[in-house]
């Protein structure tokens, strides 16, 4: 029968250190409450604007969000280019993952008469709670070819305009 001798020094000291301050980091680092991934569909109101309005509703392609007191978040959507007609939809795919939030626009431009430009198009997201971060808001228009980026605080009164780029 022989005896194993284990010599431990400082090489292996400092190794064993290593691997529990690595985990203590990785259960520091790690997220408490991990929300899931979630997709909401909302379909947009079409309209035209009075000539009136229209110095508000650029014909650019642009992007309106506005907070309102119920924290819903209005979303006007300007500029479609002459895309839509009378019997066209647009909406909206938000997917939310904690604070950053994808907005993907589909349009189907339809089979009527074009809508003279300016063209609006209005929904009403209610997915988006207030948090202590300003939510990271991403949105994408593969129709047109258009995006463009923003932060929104989701209070009362909070409002944005952003034009769409290429």
């Amino acid at each position: 029968m022989s005896l194993l001798w284990i010599a431990i020094g400082p090489v292996e000291i400092c190794v064993m250190l290593f691997i529990a301050a690595s985990a203590v980091l990785a259960a520091v680092i790690r997220p408490r409450d991990a929300s899931p991934v979630m997709t909401y569909l909302y379909s947009c109101d079409i309209y035209p604007v009075d000539r009136h309005e229209a110095s508000i509703h650029e014909s650019a392609p642009g992007l309106r969000m506005e907070v309102l007191d119920d924290m819903r978040v209005v979303l006007s959507r300007t500029g479609f280019g002459g895309l839509l007609t009378d019997r066209g939809a647009v909406s909206i795919a938000v997917t939310v993952k904690g604070c950053d939030i994808t907005v993907e626009e589909r349009i189907v431009p339809g089979n009527g008469l074009h809508m003279a430009e300016p063209v609006c198009a209005v929904t009403y997201i209610d997915c988006l709670r207030p948090s202590a971060r300003p939510l990271h808001i991403y949105y994408r228009s593969t129709a047109l070819n258009r995006e463009t980026s923003l932060s929104l605080a989701i209070a009362p009164g909070v409002e944005m305009t952003r034009t769409l780029t290429q």
